[in-house]
């Protein structure tokens, strides 16, 4: 018999992936290591004639909850020993013992393992005494053997890069023979978050379901929007305010970027969601820009520099042509809108807290500029009363302010105005850092709808 152990722990916050917090919760950080531990036991299941079991660390609760992982029994038994290498010599003994002629155990930080890999390392078996999958780190994320072998796991020094090397060496102390699997990437820290947020994006769709899912809500937060926001390379021209008291964001014109979008703007893309298309149209004499969002997510921006205690007036004017039916601002499935237009805030380490401080360090160590501080979303939605303001539904850094809500004035361009200085006051219960930039976004890839919206006259106003 074949077997498979899943050696993970339980996905509780502040008990996984803590190398992470910063600038990860320890909330989002257990979602994270669930939707691992989900899509490698959904690939583990696929494996034919291998049975798959998990090796579970769920400390004091002997009758843990697995129903996350799907509507079949789940195999498991729990991890035993005082250290790392006593757990994992426990791991093979307990399956060995259950009849295993071949078993490898692989950790739940390496979901882009595919049944491929998995079928190598089994047929590596039937070829040596013992098979390694190197992590770059120096760990490894793989290792399997025909019979139980403590030693394996004897004389290692646990939680450094010489893992692999010391494994090996007494591999070779015994004489024995091994095969190497090709080196991968275990998600330990931040910049392997980063690297596996590429790769996810670029596999098929039946693949890494539940992580993908995971990183699209982390996207979409305010925390790591920045992995969109801050690589596309925020360059456009600051506007000049073209009559006195008033900032000009932009009234736009026939000039546009190479990508279609108005002139001076950038655009917001998400790496793993279609985009939302922009861009200008014409009628008469006057120039907006139009958003075409089919089940898709992407917005563009201008940087802005003016002091807003100057210019607290947001004004701009829009027009959709469509609400979102399944729009529901409190909840991740429903945050969609036709149209939003969202002012943020830049990051101040002077007055951040510690952890803030911490968040926004790593963030600016790996994508070289300071995510935003916070953000204002003036919404048009589907139902809930104009003037309502809640957090958003994926972080509470960004408030979102109903301006339009249902039909009413569907299919009519609308002037809004806001005192976005007032608005930050009250919600972020502060004084309000110098605004970073403006974006306008529609966005349907949560509800899986359609929208088209138009906007214009986008300016701050003295008060």
């Amino acid at each position: 018999m074949d077997c498979l152990i899943v050696f993970t722990k339980y996905p509780t916050a502040g008990k996984v992936k803590t190398r992470l917090c910063p600038p990860l919760t320890h909330d989002q950080a257990a979602s994270l290591a669930r939707a691992f531990i989900q899509d490698t036991w959904k690939t583990a299941g696929k494996l034919p004639r291998v049975d798959a079991i998990l090796a579970l660390d769920a400390g004091s609760d002997r009758d843990p909850d697995l129903t996350w992982l799907g509507t079949k029994p789940v195999s498991f038994f729990h991890q035993q020993g005082k250290d790392f290498g006593a757990r994992l010599k426990h791991a093979f003994e307990y399956v060995f013992a259950r009849g295993a002629t071949k078993a490898i155990l692989i950790g739940s930080d390496s979901p882009e393992l595919s049944e491929r890999d998995f079928k190598e390392a089994f047929n590596g078996l039937s070829r040596n005494d013992v098979v390694l999958g190197p992590a770059k780190d120096g760990g490894y994320y793989l290792i399997g053997c025909k019979v139980s072998s403590p030693f394996l796991f004897e004389n290692i020094t646990w939680s450094t890069e010489k893992v692999f090397k010391e494994t090996v060496n007494q591999i070779k102390k015994k004489g024995l023979k091994w095969k190497t699997l090709s080196t991968k990437n275990d998600v330990d820290t931040f910049q392997d978050l980063k690297v596996l947020m590429d790769k996810a994006a670029k596999k098929p769709a039946n693949r890494l379901k539940a992580t993908r899912k995971l990183l699209r809500s982390l996207r979409k937060s305010a925390l790591l929007s920045f992995s969109a926001i801050s690589l596309c390379s925020v360059t456009g021209k600051t506007a000049r305010a073209e009559e006195p008291g008033v900032y000009l964001v932009d009234n736009f014109s026939k000039e546009t970027e190479v990508a279609g979008i108005p002139k001076g703007w950038q655009p917001l893309i998400f790496k793993d969601l279609p985009p939302s298309r922009y861009s200008i149209v014409q009628e008469k004499n006057n120039f907006f820009v139009k958003a075409v969002s089919s089940q898709s997510a992407s917005g563009i921006l201008k940087e802005t520099k003016f002091n807003l205690k100057d210019y607290p007036i947001l004004t701009w004017r829009w027009k959709v042509e469509n609400i979102i039916a399944k729009g529901n601002a409190s909840q991740k499935s429903g945050d969609d809108y036709p149209a939003r237009v969202y002012v943020t805030f830049q990051y101040d380490p002077k007055k951040a807290s510690f952890w803030e401080k911490a968040k926004y360090g790593t963030a600016k160590k790996l994508y070289g500029n300071y995510p935003p501080q916070g953000a204002l979303n003036y919404i048009w939605d589907n139902k809930l009363p104009v003037g309502t303001a809640i957090d958003n539904a994926y972080t509470d850094r960004a408030k979102m302010i109903v301006i339009e809500s249902g039909k009413k004035n569907v299919g009519q361009w609308v002037r809004e105005e806001r005192n976005v200085y007032e608005d930050y006051k009250k919600l972020f219960k502060r004084e309000p850092p110098p605004v970073a930039f403006v974006a306008i976004m529609s966005d349907t890839d949560d509800t899986k709808e359609s929208a088209v919206a138009y906007y214009d006259d986008v300016q701050f106003l003295k008060q």
